[in-house]
């Protein structure tokens, strides 16, 4: 799968966040890892309600390495946000705001 070779890649620059920190893909992996212990590892609908950050992508990440199908959600788009929730009821709604996530854990 397409986020399950960064051990490959460990010591190669992944990404480099707004504020210039550099993270390497074993970096990238050791936060994502820290991430997986704290989301179900059973499937789950999961809807990240996301803005451009390294958070957003860190749970992105860690819930496609768990198998988790997600949506990911403009986190302005709060009318929106609330219908889609309703309409689908996802188990999992992370929002990603000011760079820290939330995770409400819903079924």
């Amino acid at each position: 799968m397409l986020f399950d070779n960064f051990d490959t890649f460990s010591t190669n620059i992944a990404l480099i966040s707004e504020d210039g920190v550099e993270l390497s893909y074993g970096e990238l992996q050791s936060k994502v890892n820290e991430i997986k212990l704290t989301l179900l590892s059973k499937k789950k609908l999961v809807f990240i309600e996301s803005s451009n950050n390294v958070v957003t992508l860190l749970y992105y990440i860690a819930c496609m390495q768990l198998g988790h199908p997600v949506l990911l959600l403009n986190i302005e788009s709060e009318v929106q946000n609330s219908h889609l929730i309703h309409h689908y009821q996802p188990n999992i709604v992370i929002n990603t705001r000011n760079n820290e996530a939330t995770v409400k854990v819903i079924n």
